[in-house]
Order: structure tokens, then sequence, then C-alpha cells
């Protein structure tokens, strides 16, 4: 499975949501970015490869992440025509919300399917559902909870997956984003 990760919005998850995901055991994917910001290449230089251009065949890949930086161009846009998935990470604030729906407007006519991320959620928060179905048909919301693991886990280079199952504590502090990863999962992998 091939998932595309973007947002025109910078600091909504895009990179910690594309490792999440491709170091899950459930997709166990390479990941590939154009964000010369990111972090990550640096932090996992084994697992992740950053690139100058996107002019890459992806049919050479059974399953990948790509986690794009905050932009699109043609070829961007060539690179999103080939993904299975689409995921846009949101946060809840006015400026994520608008630049999702500038971002969602941008690739809709191209995208196999969309699934929003409502990242960082706070408890009983639906407004990024809301402001998604408002503008949008047939478009799944996912909400992955606030929680300090994917810092934590970036800090100690390890995947998400990893640290959380590191000992019991762990697995019982960090269950629910657990739950929210896996949640995500099933719904990119065509469950709801």
């Amino acid at each position: 499975m091939k998932i595309g990760v973007i947002n025109m919005k910078g600091g909504v998850g895009k990179s910690t949501i594309s490792l999440a995901l491709a170091q899950s055991k459930i997709i166990d994917a390479n990941v590939i970015t154009n964000d010369k910001y990111s972090l990550l290449p640096e932090l996992f230089k084994e697992d992740i490869l950053l690139v100058d251009s996107l002019n890459i065949k992806l049919s050479k890949y059974k399953d990948l992440v790509i986690d794009f930086g905050g932009f699109i161009d043609k070829n961007i846009m060539k690179v999103l025509k080939q993904v299975d998935v689409i995921v846009v990470p949101t946060l809840e604030d006015l400026l994520s919300l608008k630049t999702t729906i500038d971002t969602i407007k941008e690739i809709e006519h191209i995208a196999k399917r969309i699934i929003v991320v409502h990242n960082r959620a706070s408890k009983d928060n639906h407004s990024v559902q809301q402001v998604i179905d408002d503008n949008f048909d047939m478009i799944d919301v996912v909400k992955v909870r606030n929680s300090k693991v994917f810092n934590n886990a970036l800090n100690e280079t390890e995947s998400v997956e990893k640290f959380i199952n590191k000992d019991n504590l762990s697995k019982y502090i960090y269950r629910n984003i657990s739950e929210d990863i896996n949640g995500l999962i099933e719904v990119i992998k065509g469950g709801n």
C-alpha cells in the first residue's frame, strides 16, 4: 500500500504520523520525504530516505509512506495520483482547519481516497469532523489524541509502536494512542 501524508500547513504532525504508520507492525513500510526541514531523516537514517526530487518510481516499493513538506507542486501532484490513500493531518485551530480545507480542495480531484487525521485531538472536540463534513462528502476523519508519546519516541529514536510496547507501564500509559494509531491503520486499510 502506498500512502501520501500531506498538508500545506506545517506543524500538524505530518512527519510523526508518517513515521508511526510506516513503523507499525501492520504496515511496515519505507518512508520517503521531500521535507528538507524534517528531523526524521537525521534521526532515523536507515529508515527514511530524503529526496530532493519526487521523480521516483513508486512501483519499486510494495509498501511506502511519503511524507510531503508543506507545499504542493506539479511533481507532488504526480506522486499523489499514484498513491492508494492520502492522509491529511490537521489540528483543531482555525488556521490549521483553513489550510486543511485548501489542501483537500487542491488534491481531491486526483485522490483515490482521502482520510483526515484530527491530530492531537482534545477530548470531546468534534470541530474537525464538523468542518470536514460541512465542506466535503465521503472523507473519513480519524482522531489521534494528544500525547507525549510522539516526542518521547523521537527523543529515544524509536518507533512509536516500539516505544509504547517497551514495558507494561508504557503499554498502559500510552494505550489510547496505540488504539488511535491502530484505528487509523484499520481505516486506511479499508475498515471503518
